[in-house]
């Protein structure tokens, strides 16, 4: 599993956990998400980590985000480095779920 589909496995369990299903597919479901929370707790912390060493901050501090404001803008030059960044927890997370 990547981690995209892990996120996107979060999204859907906020959506679902309002419904009521029954006891065996929520008991598996919710197995799933708590060894899958440990996952995005990972990669949200080496993301927090990546964003402080190489997100663009404006005058006020607060980090600079793209047009679209969807992401935020890495200091010039560093663009590489954030990809493989990605790359390597991409790749940490396909390996530790087997």
């Amino acid at each position: 599993m990547k981690m995209y589909e892990v996120l996107d496995l979060q999204v859907l369990y906020n959506t679902i956990a309002t419904i009521k299903l029954p006891l065996k597919t929520t008991y598996k479901f919710t197995r799933l998400m708590k060894r899958a929370e440990e996952e995005i707790a990972f990669y949200q912390e080496k993301f927090q980590e990546i964003v402080a060493e190489y997100g663009q901050k404006g005058e006020d501090g607060q980090y600079k985000l793209t047009p679209d404001g969807m992401s935020i803008v890495i200091i010039a030059g560093k663009e590489i480095v954030v990809k493989i960044f990605h790359k390597i927890i991409f790749l940490l997370f396909s390996v530790m779920s087997y």
